[in-house]
C-alpha cells in the first residue's frame, strides 16, 4: 500500500523539529552518573506543526485526513526546508476554534524510519 500525501495546506512559520535519543541514566554513589544508549532504536524525530487561522473547509480537510490515518498509518510530508517527502504518523492534534469561524490546528508528527 502506498502512503498518502498530507493535504497541501502550508503550515505556519512556528513549526519546529525536536530530536530525542533513547538514553538511560545510571546513577552511582558519590554523585557519579553514566549515560548509555537505551536499546537499538535510533533517535526519534518529531515535528510540532501549526496551522493558524485556517478557513473551515481547509481545517476540515486536514483534520479529516489525520483522523482517517488513525494514528498508525504513515503519510508523506515534506518538512520545512526539506527536499524530499518523508514518512510520518500523527497520534495527536488539537483544534482551536476562533471567533471568525476559522480554526488553529496543532499536530505532532513522528518520523518513521
Amino acid at each position: 500500500m502506498t502512503a498518502l500525501f498530507l493535504p497541501n495546506v502550508p503550515p505556519s512559520r512556528t513549526t519546529r523539529m525536536a530530536t530525542r535519543h533513547p538514553v538511560r541514566e545510571i546513577r552511582f554513589g558519590g554523585g557519579h552518573t553514566r549515560y548509555v544508549r537505551d536499546g537499538a532504536a535510533s533517535a526519534e524525530t518529531t515535528w510540532t506543526v501549526h496551522w493558524n487561522g485556517l478557513p473551515p473547509a481547509q481545517a476540515a480537510t486536514l483534520a479529516g485526513f489525520l483522523d482517517a490515518q488513525q494514528g498508525i498509518t504513515p503519510f508523506l510530508w515534506t518538512p520545512p526546508s526539506g527536499a524530499v517527502p518523508e514518512q510520518f504518523i500523527c497520534r495527536e492534534w488539537t483544534i482551536t476554534p476562533l471567533l471568525s469561524g476559522h480554526q488553529n490546528i496543532n499536530a505532532v508528527f513522528i518520523r518513521q524510519h
